[in-house]
């Protein structure tokens, strides 16, 4: 896959299968912040004006206080933002999560979820991030996709 693990506290680890869902990758914050972070996804000869990136978790042992994050950066970290969701607001335990966030790829109002970009961005990449406050927080990540849209 483009992901790879990275970050403090980090103990981001591939199972084959987990919680009936195969090729998953869980992110434990180890008491920390612990990241899942991709490598850079080509976007050379599109024209997107939109990208969507939607994916799948599934939260362990996370309390209100913890959040998931998803960071973005266009054209090799030129252009950066980010979304989170919190435990107590916007996910449970123990149950699998659809989510998907979208921001501009060409210039636009930065509203909501929303982010500027530069227009014609050459390069995606992508992390997960948990900021938990104890050993027992973790997520399983599973079926990320990004989208582009003129």
């Amino acid at each position: 896959g483009i992901f790879n693990s990275h970050g403090n506290g980090d103990s981001s680890r591939h199972y084959p299968t987990a919680q009936n869902r195969a090729g998953v990758v869980r992110v434990a914050s180890g008491g920390g912040t612990a990241s899942l972070a991709s490598r850079s996804v080509s976007l050379a000869d599109t024209s997107y004006a939109k990208l969507r990136v939607s994916f799948s978790f599934y939260a362990m042992g996370t309390e209100h206080a913890d959040d998931l994050c998803l960071d973005y950066e266009l054209d090799n970290g030129a252009i950066t933002g980010e979304r989170c969701w919190s435990s107590l607001h916007a996910f449970q335990n123990n149950q699998w999560t659809d989510l998907d966030m979208e921001f501009n790829a060409s210039p636009g109002a930065d509203l909501d979820m929303e982010f500027n970009a530069s227009p014609g961005a050459r390069n995606i990449s992508l992390r997960f991030r948990l900021k938990g406050d104890d050993s027992d927080d973790g997520v399983l990540v599973d079926r990320v996709t990004i989208e582009g849209r003129a």
